[in-house]
């Protein structure tokens, strides 16, 4: 008799109940620490589950992520860079213009007051209506890869298989080989070669490739600076953000870069 599936959590609320039990560790506990702080900062804040299952909150905008890794859990701040932070919380993603994030790790202790103090205060900056921009005459193309607006951009739904035969153009025009192409995907994503292989054939979108990643590489925060013309420390969207890092990691390998200092070792 084939077992019986478990039904897939209804709500948000419900994802992130689930992602705590399922953590089971140091790592449930704070997100579920932070979680309360969060909603005791904000009474009614609304939780969102979004991108590649990341607990979200929300008042008037994002206020923050609560992404979990194996040494650390994040809190990024979408505005981190335009919030006083007196306490000094913020000890990640602080060089970009726009985000700021909180690592915290096993056994740290969390400045409750300064927290929520953090969060009201991303609150009211999202209250705040924002200025009147005057439109661009002309868009750079480049700039239009950097972020995700309302809608999906067109990346994402783009087949991974279909691109790939760039980066390998890429890579052999500058010496490199396949099977240093490959390797460093599956460093990236977790994939063994025969999955990448199959998810080439079957021309899986973007989105899809890098939401079905059996494990994505903690070490890949390490990969920094401008790709595409935009930095890839202020890329807000996680699957935008995962497809500049692999972005970055092809550039490095055409440039010349070992690969042991490519793969962050």
């Amino acid at each position: 008799m084939p077992a019986k599936k478990t039904a897939a959590p209804a709500t948000p609320a419900a994802h992130i109940d689930a992602r705590i039990k399922e953590l089971g560790d140091w790592r449930g506990e704070t997100l579920a620490k932070v979680r309360a702080l969060i909603h005791a900062a904000i009474p009614g804040v609304e939780e969102t589950w979004k991108w590649r299952g990341v607990p979200v909150w929300e008042k008037d905008g994002i206020l923050c992520t609560g992404e979990t890794y194996k040494a650390v859990v994040k809190l990024t701040f979408a505005k981190g860079a335009q919030l006083d932070d007196p306490a000094g919380l913020f000890n990640a993603s602080l060089e970009g213009n726009a985000r700021r994030a909180i690592d915290i790790s096993e056994g740290e202790k969390i400045n409750d007051k300064a927290l929520k103090a953090l969060v009201k205060a991303a609150a009211a900056l999202n209250a705040m209506k924002p200025a009147r921009k005057v439109a661009p005459k002309k868009a750079a193309p480049n700039k239009s890869m950097a972020s995700v607006g309302p809608g999906k951009h067109r990346i994402f739904t783009m087949a991974f298989g279909g691109v790939y035969p760039a980066y390998l153009a890429k890579m052999e025009k500058k010496g490199r080989t396949k099977a240093e192409l490959d390797e460093v995907i599956r460093w990236l994503t977790g994939y063994t070669q025969k999955g990448l292989d199959a998810e080439i054939r079957k021309r899986t979108d973007f989105e899809t490739f890098f939401d079905k990643a059996p494990k994505m590489n903690p070490s890949r925060t390490q990969i920094t600076g401008v790709i595409c013309g935009v930095r890839i420390e202020e890329i807000v969207e996680p699957t935008m953000r995962e497809i500049r890092y692999l972005d970055k990691l092809v550039d490095e390998l055409a440039k010349g870069r070992p690969m042991e200092k490519v793969l962050r070792g």
